[in-house]
């Protein structure tokens, strides 16, 4: 067993006689870990079987602004003649099923309708930056994020991308990214068994980000990061409910899951060190004309694997949502300085606790969990994938509506002109992070044609063997990963899963956690194709 690199007697030192002593607890951050494998390539993390996908849709939404389906990026792959098209003039079967077939909407990333969004599959995106009371336009417009999701009745896809900067380049990137990963994907999906397995699985994400890649060079865009997720069913899932979530993710948009028995956790915990302080400003990595004109920055890329139950709620985040729930953002905290032995900073005030990175994570995560069960008491009722990105708009848009006001006052505009330096020091008292925020989730399940249906009281009983992972032995249930006592302080649970002994990283391993610069691949191009046509890349 590995110890995180703090313990509970330093937790009270430091934060004794401060309201959220409980969140900082060394065995409540054990007790609600999962185990998740992460690495830089798919042979980093136990290879589980997986079902057949059903290739039916019942759910595709994207956005904001209608997300991939906007602009030239949707037009670029129809390539309809639009109007220029001639039209038969016989009224033949032939001719009448030609017209009814060319009036059909265009098929954009593998979808024809995406504007099907539903409480199960949804996204969510908005701008937390300041409106200007004259023009009425909001700094840093226009909004860089753009999110997919495609829910199929026994699988999920969902996506995020992050322009890196503002501008309009940077929502092209952001969208072009989209539009190739999610293309490629649902080319596999769509065949129902083309995915035996979560290594082929990460496989093909890994493909999805190529694609990416070149269609950000074909349309000439800026940076992103992107974070791509699959929600599969493990093979047996008729007799044992259970899925495996694969993700891949570059830059600083986490992917989290959702367990409403078990708790948060964050799937893309390998792609930053919880040992140093993050710089909020470096997204880590990005894909498009980073390198030479033509390579992508693949610091941080990483892949992960979970193992999640019906009802769990898979869910990606942009950075202006996730970094606002960071206790320093909130003002409730200050960076632990090593330097001084967790004493704040000269320029710091003294009566909040000095955080380490790794509690800032955990604490962060603990923030998130409390505003999903707040939102579960004021429905009095299991939150659906929608109700979860809404609670969390909602929560960051309070965190920084203080930021907004200052900055939106006109009697302020007057006042503090020509005082930039007055303007700094209110704004670094406030709390909040202004950015884009965007939320995108997915209700893992089996879908019985209900949107509001409790995947979690339908699901069979789960009784059946578990699912094997190399090395001998049986992979973690998500129902029993965690065999912890919530009400017992003696508890003394390892911290690291079935993986560990088999070498396999996991992020209950801490003192093995992955450094973020430490396991990227040179570029794109070392990332080999299995059974793939050189058209699913890009056309």
């Amino acid at each position: 067993m590995h110890n995180w690199p703090f313990s509970s007697r330093e937790n009270e030192q430091y934060t004794e006689s401060y309201p959220v002593q409980l969140f900082l607890n060394h065995r409540g951050f054990e007790r609600a870990s999962e185990t998740v494998w992460f690495g830089n390539s798919p042979s980093d993390v136990p290879n589980l079987a997986l079902g057949n996908s059903d290739p039916t849709i019942f759910s595709a939404y994207t956005g904001p602004d209608n997300g991939l389906v906007t602009g030239c990026v949707a037009d670029t792959e129809n390539g309809r003649g639009g109007c220029n098209s001639s039209r038969k003039t016989g009224f033949n079967r032939e001719s009448i099923m030609a017209l009814l077939e060319r009036d059909k909407p265009p098929e954009v990333a593998g979808c024809r309708d995406w504007s099907k969004r539903c409480a199960k599959a949804f996204g969510a995106s908005t701008s937390l930056y300041d409106q200007n009371p004259l023009t009425k336009r909001f700094t840093g417009d226009p909004i860089a994020d753009s999110f997919a999701v495609v829910a199929r009745r026994n699988c999920g896809l969902l996506a995020i991308a992050d322009g890196v900067n503002w501008g309009e380049k940077s929502r092209l990137a952001a969208r072009a990214a989209l539009h190739g990963a999610v293309r490629h994907l649902n080319r596999y999906l769509a065949l129902g068994d083309a995915l035996p397995d979560t290594n082929k699985a990460l496989s093909v994400l890994l493909e999805a980000f190529v694609a990416a890649q070149a269609n950000i060079l074909r349309i000439g865009g800026g940076l992103t990061t992107l974070s791509v997720a699959l929600a599969l069913p493990l093979a047996g899932a008729d007799r044992s409910p259970q899925f495996a979530v694969t993700c891949v993710s570059l830059g600083d948009s986490p992917v989290y899951l959702w367990s409403k028995t078990k708790g948060l956790r964050e799937l893309t915990v390998g792609s930053h060190d919880l040992c140093k302080a993050r710089d909020m400003r470096d997204a880590g990595g990005a894909l498009g004309p980073v390198h030479g004109g033509k390579e992508p920055e693949l610091h941080n890329l990483t892949c992960a694997l979970t193992i999640c139950d019906p009802g769990d709620v898979l869910l990606l985040t942009s950075d202006g949502v996730s970094d606002n729930f960071d206790p320093v953002v909130q003002r409730l905290a200050v960076p632990w300085d090593p330097a001084k032995h967790c004493q704040a900073s000269e320029n710091e005030p003294q009566d909040r606790p000095a955080m380490r990175p790794s509690e800032r994570h955990q604490y962060g995560l603990k923030l998130m969990e409390r505003v999903l069960l707040e939102r579960e008491l004021e429905l009095n009722s299991v939150p659906s994938a929608q109700d979860v990105c809404e609670a969390l708009i909602d929560s960051v848009r309070a965190t920084t509506q203080a930021r907004r006001t200052l900055l939106e006052d006109p009697a302020r505009r007057v006042r503090d002109a020509g005082r930039r330096q007055s303007l700094a020091e209110k704004l670094m008292a406030l709390p909040g992070k202004l950015d884009h925020a965007t939320v995108v989730a997915y209700e893992v399940g089996l879908y019985q044609g209900d949107e509001f249906e409790l995947y979690e009281e339908t699901a069979a009983l789960r009784s059946a063997p578990r699912a094997p992972v190399p090395g001998g032995g049986r992979g973690p249930r998500a129902s029993d990963l965690d065999s912890g006592c919530a009400s017992d302080p003696d508890c003394c649970r390892s911290s690291a899963g079935p993986a560990a002994a088999n070498g396999v990283r996991s992020a209950s391993n801490s003192s093995d956690r992955r450094c973020s610069c430490s396991f990227a691949p040179e570029s794109l191009s070392d990332i080999e194709f299995a059974d793939t046509d050189s058209d699913c890349v890009m056309e």
